[in-house]
């Protein structure tokens, strides 16, 4: 069955991408600088006001900064993109590395690599009455593994 997908893809639907892995390095960061406050505030004998106020400005503003540094740099360089595509199973079996695929009510995201993704969502597909059956083709996509 083909799909024709026609639309254009923006830097709204990427950065709702990039608020998913934003969120994950920054639960990461905390949880680092968490452990390292603790053990400054073991090691601090009595003096906890300065080793907590530091730990928690220094997770404050790292927050701050990786989703800043993250985001501010994609959509400096982000140029739309326009698709018109007519996509098969066959087809992303053998031209796409499919490593990951995230399905949402309005999307589908293919993951191909570490910095690679296509994005195809429900309002770009021509025949809407089909979304059910892309959908359900997107979850039985046999999965690459990724080489390490």
């Amino acid at each position: 069955m083909f799909y024709h997908f026609k639309g254009t893809i923006t830097a709204q639907d990427y950065s709702r991408i990039l608020s998913v892995m934003t969120k994950r390095l920054m639960l990461v960061f905390s949880g680092i600088m968490v452990i390292v406050m603790v053990i400054n505030l073991v090691r601090s004998q009595g003096q906890w006001l300065w080793p907590l106020l530091s730990g928690i400005l220094i997770i404050v503003l790292g927050n701050l900064f990786l989703s800043w540094q993250l985001k501010s740099r994609f959509l400096k360089n982000f140029k739309p993109q326009t698709l018109d595509i007519y996509l098969t199973e066959e087809q992303i079996k053998a031209q796409m590395n499919v490593r990951n695929v995230e399905i949402f009510s309005d999307r589908v995201h293919f993951f191909e690599g570490k910095n690679k993704v296509l994005i195809l969502k429900k309002e770009m597909l021509q025949d809407v009455t089909q979304w059910e059956s892309f959908v359900k083709m997107a979850q039985n996509l046999p999965l690459k593994k990724t080489k390490k």
